[in-house]
């Protein structure tokens, strides 16, 4: 059965859907895309720039900073520094898959769950990138500051992953990555493309040696990490895809699962059903009964409405891109972090459904939050300071 899991012309029935499905939506979306928004892209990468290098907003950074420690204090009132899966990660517990679902998605204060959950999905990645600004807008004979804003920046990436979840460096390496990129215009040297490099890697592999103590060839580490960044979100999308042949489709699974929870009590968690009923086809043993199969947003959508889900995969796309109209009233030295965190928060679409990334994984929020440090209402807020 394994064999014919990664032949998908084998394991789906109508097999076809799936290029439909995948080209028809990247396709579309692409063409509509540059039809619909080229104009306003190009005012938007026209934008993009420095040109105000010697402002930071200070009141705004504070109050940011106020937030992200409250809200710290706040999670580890509710779950202790020893029980969270951040720990049990750096002691190598055997226990860490475990306190990291106790520590997060299994807690019994949801109002609590949920404000970390903004934490680490908005709050959290927006301050680093305003510190990252900081730091790399800073002289070189400043050393003493550069060495206190990168502690800063380092407890900021700790305190907003004390669930502890095992890609937490990765991602915060690719949104410096990515601000790099933006900032430079997409002109990066081959040194600085090989140094992000290394940092991914080793991002990558941290986590998996503080918990399993070393002792394995290099590869063994990396290759998991290519895979379920790569191969895993379509191998999930797969289940979806069989399970709506096989068994019918279910039309709530294009509303938001919250939303269809509150009309339809019954419904069904199909993340979990689906991760329950296929994961033993990836892992190879019974999985975890609170297992998440996340997949791409087209593959909820095709299990909802079959191949309808093209048309309605392209308007959601296009509903995303309408962001890039609000784009053009951020502060143009802001443009790098603001595209910096869309970008990673939208290869989260891959492997993860469409409303998800927009609410709980906070894309909504930073956006709003990059808004509000450019229309700040008094000026007095906004304090000229040289950091040059």
């Amino acid at each position: 059965m394994m064999d014919r899991f990664y032949n998908y012309e084998c394991f789906l029935t109508s097999p076809m859907d799936l290029l439909i499905l995948i080209h028809g939506t990247i396709l579309g979306g692409i063409l509509l895309s540059k039809y619909l928004f080229l104009q306003t892209s190009s005012q938007v990468w026209n934008n993009l720039g420095d040109t105000e290098s010697n402002y930071v907003p200070f009141f705004e950074l504070s109050v940011l900073s106020l937030l992200f420690f409250s809200l710290v204090i706040v999670y580890l009132q509710q779950v202790p520094l020893q029980e969270t899966g951040l720990y049990h990660m750096f002691i190598g517990s055997a226990q860490q898959a475990n306190a990291r679902e106790l520590s997060l998605k299994l807690m019994d204060n949801h109002v609590v769950r949920y404000l970390y959950s903004i934490l680490k999905a908005g709050i959290a990645p927006v301050f680093f990138l305003i510190l990252l600004n900081i730091f790399d807008r800073m002289g070189k004979d400043k050393i003493r500051k550069k060495i206190y804003l990168l502690a800063i920046m380092g407890i900021v990436i700790l305190l907003s992953n004390l669930n502890g979840e095992k890609s937490f460096v990765v991602n915060y390496a690719i949104l410096m990555a990515f601000y790099y990129i933006y900032k430079k215009r997409l002109l990066v040297s081959k040194r600085a493309f090989f140094s992000f490099s290394v940092l991914l890697l080793v991002g990558a592999v941290i986590p998996s040696l503080l918990l399993s103590g070393g002792g394995y060839p290099l590869l063994s580490y990396v290759y998991p990490k290519i895979e379920r960044a790569f191969l895993v979100p379509l191998k999930v999308g797969l289940w979806y895809m069989h399970d709506a042949q096989i068994y019918d489709f279910d039309l709530k699974m294009i509303l938001p699962q919250s939303l269809s929870s509150y009309i339809y009590p019954d419904v069904i968690n199909y993340p979990n059903f689906i991760g329950k009923k296929y994961g033993w086809f990836y892992l190879g043993h019974k999985t975890l009964d609170s297992i998440n199969a996340n997949a791409s947003f087209i593959f909820y959508f095709y299990k909802g409405i079959g191949l309808l889900a093209v048309p309605f995969s392209i308007f959601a796309i296009l509903s995303l891109d309408t962001l890039i109209l609000f784009y053009r009233f951020i502060r143009s030295n802001f443009l790098p972090l603001l595209l910096s965190f869309v970008a990673v928060k939208c290869i989260s679409f891959v492997s993860t459904n469409f409303y998800t990334v927009f609410l709980s994984h906070g894309l909504l929020l930073g956006v709003f939050l990059f808004l509000l440090l450019t229309f700040d209402m008094k000026k007095s807020y906004l304090l000229r300071k040289e950091i040059v």
